[in-house]
């Protein structure tokens, strides 16, 4: 919980224009790692399959993206590491669950970023 209220104050900052480029840019570095961990097709699948069919076990996981089971908890582990997804252990599984509190933080901060008549400012990186 603590991550996603230091997002939302980043969020809210953006917000309310008390901010200059560079709190914008220090937010984008800080949590482009989020992002990242959804840049890979099969992560973006499994992250997409957790949000519409719910929380899901590994063996669950593996019956919808039938790839050797340690290939798969690579790719849940790297969803993890980033809070997009954690996990939970019932009994003799594991339960893996879309982290709602950083998803609502992407969708408000992508939409704040990149919505209807928002300008958007073009860094160059030499």
């Amino acid at each position: 919980m603590i991550l996603f209220q230091e997002l939302n104050s980043k969020i809210g900052v953006i917000k309310n224009k008390k901010s200059n480029g560079d709190d914008l840019m220090n937010a984008v570095e800080k949590y482009s790692g989020m992002l990242d961990g959804l840049a890979n097709p099969l992560r973006l699948s499994i992250f997409a399959y957790l949000r519409s069919h719910g929380p899901s076990s590994l063996s669950k996981l593996q019956k919808q993206f039938p790839m050797k089971r340690n290939v798969l908890n690579h790719h849940l582990t790297i969803l993890s590491d980033r809070y997009l997804i954690w996990k939970k252990r019932q009994g003799r599984q594991v339960v893996y669950h879309i982290n709602d509190d950083v998803f609502a933080f992407m969708a408000a901060y992508l939409k704040e970023v990149f919505g209807k008549n928002r300008r958007v400012r073009t860094i160059a990186y030499s």
